[in-house]
């Protein structure tokens, strides 16, 4: 986790909120190291269980007087090293070092990885900060008598430079109230949004974007063949990309396909690791009354097939009351929190997650039928609509058209939010009206895709999962959000995601040649344990 303040007048007068944030940020096992000097300082806490030095993180050229930070992974290392001409490719920062003296502040538009980057330049007098393009890596700021301030952790913002104030419901209630996610605990403190950057002066703070999926065109010259080969050469390369063997890996491991091939792939590029844990969330000792929906027999199944060991869940009340007690660090993640206990006992500091996998090559049937429906793609959406069932029909043309087009909420969404909403007091019942739109409102896939982005929920978790994971000296990767993944899935064309006329068709397309065909064809995601 990095931290910091730049101040153009008097910094001495801003070091006393520094070294609080620094105690917010502090926990245990933890390896301080401090930047900086006068008006640019800050800190980073690495976890001691984890093979990360300084050199991962800091660098400073003392001729163009650059400070570099980065926190987090740049996974193109060797291509932007070729870019620039390099025979070794240096440190993380120190590349990006070199990339923004040869390219200036565009470099970013070249990275392909999980990052926050500070740049602080002595002779402008200038700070810039960019946050990832889907926004994996967390980054907080927040300006206060002139002074800029910024964290990997918002609450440690919260904490040390306005203790005391009244917290923002919003964004307390984000669990129950469809709100805004970039909210935090103070109204002063703001999360840089992810494809974002900031640049600070004297003059003030200017926030900027740098990433713009909504000028990418879909590809209609696209094949279905194609479109899976190609998804299967970035699903592969982004997992091979994040295997750093400096780590003991494990994985996620559902029945879904998203975590089981990520976890499957995951495998086989750590296959000197003589043993590769993967942790799933269903308990370890339970009976079911319905065990053809058992998600542990799936489990199992794909564990010996790609040569997994399944680790489920048990733990004590004790250890239950435990994770609810310490919500501040684990934000209600109760199982994810056990998962990482089990990680440490398996001396497991590196987790593969299938996150993100819904939402661009595993595409969920979300915005597929509006898109064939005004796209005029009506041959199509034929095949796919079930008219030898009249009732059927209706809901899918009621909720996969309809519906999206005004910005209204799908029946079941809305009453598991109304179902939430019986915790709270009728005054705090209120969702945010431009979530609501910014969520449930599209005409096309396209759209459907941009309101994914820009809704910031797949950043939400993993900022939880980075920084409670940090604590406890796990690191997380995400491949299915690798920003090239994203950017190829939103020029697929929509009828390529209802082949055959059964979901997810890319998807188990690419699993077959990983995994046993009984999870490779399982459409149902109940699961009674």
């Amino acid at each position: 986790m990095i931290f910091g303040r730049v101040c153009f007048e008097a910094p001495e007068k801003s070091f006393c909120f520094l070294q609080q944030i620094k105690q917010s940020l502090s926990f245990a096992d933890s390896i301080f190291f401090a930047f900086g000097k006068e008006s640019f300082q800050g800190g980073v806490f690495l976890n001691s269980h984890l093979p990360e030095s300084p050199t991962d993180v800091i660098h400073y050229n003392e001729f163009e007087q650059l400070y570099v930070v980065v926190s987090g992974q740049i996974y193109n290392c060797a291509e932007l090293g070729q870019l620039l001409g390099l025979k070794v490719v240096p440190s993380n920062p120190e590349l990006i070092c070199r990339a923004f003296l040869n390219w200036g502040q565009d470099f970013v538009k070249r990275l392909n990885g999980d990052f926050v980057v500070v740049i602080y330049s002595g002779h402008q007098n200038e700070l810039l900060v960019y946050r990832d393009h889907l926004g994996v890596q967390p980054l907080a700021w927040t300006q206060h008598n002139g002074v800029f301030y910024f964290s990997s952790d918002h609450l440690s913002l919260c904490r040390a430079i306005y203790p005391g104030d009244k917290i923002q419901v919003n964004w307390f209630l984000n669990h129950f109230l469809i709100t805004n996610r970039l909210l935090t605990a103070h109204h002063k403190v703001n999360k840089l949004a992810p494809g974002h950057f900031i640049r600070v002066t004297g003059k003030g703070v200017e926030e900027q974007r740098f990433w713009f999926p909504e000028k990418i065109r879909q590809n209609n010259k696209l094949s279905y063949a194609q479109v899976v080969s190609d998804l299967h050469y970035l699903v592969n390369d982004a997992i091979a990309i994040r295997s750093n063997t400096r780590y003991k890996a494990g994985s996620h491991l559902s029945g879904g396909l998203d975590s089981a091939l990520v976890a499957a792939l995951a495998r086989i590029h750590y296959g000197l690791q003589e043993v590769f844990p993967v942790f799933s969330y269903s308990p370890e000792v339970m009976e079911t009354n319905d065990p053809g929906k058992d998600e542990r027999d799936l489990i199992r199944e794909a564990s010996v097939y790609a040569n997994l060991h399944p680790v489920f869940l048990a733990f004590e009340k004790s250890e239950y009351f435990g994770m609810l007690k310490d919500y501040y660090f684990n934000s209600g993640s109760i199982y994810e929190e056990a998962v990482r206990n089990r990680a440490k006992e398996h001396g497991v500091n590196l987790l593969f997650s299938g996150w993100g996998g819904d939402e661009f090559i595993s595409k969920s049937p979300s915005g597929v039928l509006s898109d064939l429906f005004f796209g005029l793609n009506w041959k199509t959406l034929l095949k796919k609509l079930p008219f030898k069932k009249p009732k059927s029909l209706l809901k899918e043309i009621l909720t996969g058209v309809i519906l999206p087009a005004f910005g209204l909420q799908h029946p079941a969404s809305y009453k598991s939010h109304k179902k939430s909403l019986r915790y709270l007091k009728m005054k705090f019942c209120q969702h945010d009206r431009r979530e609501i739109k910014r969520a449930f409102h599209f005409r096309s896939l396209k759209q459907w895709f941009i309101s994914v982005i820009s809704s910031h929920y797949l950043a939400e978790r993993c900022e939880v999962w980075y920084i409670q994971g940090l604590r406890q000296g796990i690191a997380y990767r995400f491949p299915l959000l690798d920003r090239r993944i994203a950017e190829y899935v939103m020029q697929v064309p929509a009828k390529h995601f209802v082949r055959g006329g059964v979901g997810r068709s890319i998807m188990r397309e690419i699993c077959r040649q990983y995994l046993p065909e009984r999870i490779c064809g399982w459409q149902s995601k109940a699961d009674h344990t």
